[in-house]
């Protein structure tokens, strides 16, 4: 990975300039990297903020079928392993849950986690919290029994992982004591 490289930029500059392109436009996300953006990766990015704000705008049925439709662009050009890939499908997964139906985001959750754990490892905060929303999908699926499974063994790693006080590890406790 090159200093050219989208995860280069995106490592030294986080995800400030994309949250910014939200809102401010391509050129302000180039100055907040600081250098133009690779061509490849200016449809991909504005497809995607547009997918997410059309979730975060209240239309999630709308956002999973962008995000369907970006899936193997983001796919071919990045590879499935990609982060950015992998971010893609999280995304749809979330938006298929919040646009009602659960079974379909805890089976997309659940072929997701493995691809997390084989790209980050299984102790990054992303596959913890891919994890943490296969969970609650089966909870919302009526599935309690599992869901209960999935939430101990979750815990436990949360905690192994992030400490005891993490907020992530907290946070997995009270939805597990609320809701299992």
């Amino acid at each position: 990975m090159g200093p050219g490289h989208v995860g280069a930029l995106r490592a030294h500059r986080g995800d400030h300039a994309e949250n910014r392109m939200e809102t401010g436009g391509l050129e302000r996300a180039e100055a907040l990297f600081g250098e133009p953006l690779p061509d490849r990766f200016h449809p991909l990015l504005a497809r995607y903020s547009d997918a997410v704000s059309v979730g975060k705008a209240g239309d999630p049925e709308q956002a999973a079928a962008l995000l369907q439709e970006l899936l193997p662009d983001y796919t071919r050009s990045m590879g499935p392993l990609h982060s950015d890939s992998l971010r893609v499908r999280y995304s749809h997964a979330v938006n298929v849950g919040e646009a009602g139906h659960p079974e379909h985001a805890a089976d997309l959750f659940h072929d997701l986690v493995p691809d997390y754990t084989r790209s980050l490892g299984p102790d990054h905060p992303n596959t913890l919290n891919t994890r943490y929303n296969h969970a609650v999908a089966v909870r919302e699926s009526d599935d309690p029994e599992h869901a209960a499974a999935l939430f101990h063994q979750l815990i436990f790693d949360y905690t192994r992982a992030l400490g005891a006080d993490h907020p992530d590890t907290l946070h997995a406790r009270a939805y597990r004591r609320r809701n299992l």
